[in-house]
């Protein structure tokens, strides 16, 4: 699960962030730092 925090909290997620974060969202699992293989 990809978790996020926007900064400052008092700005909107706005579509384009939005994209943003879908985008990092599907490729996930090419990115996580735990997956099995990833730790030396």
């Amino acid at each position: 699960m990809l978790n996020y925090q926007l900064f400052p909290r008092s700005v909107a997620i706005t579509p384009e962030i939005q994209n943003i974060v879908d985008c990092f969202q599907l490729e996930y699992e090419k990115i996580d730092s735990d997956r099995k293989g990833n730790r030396k």
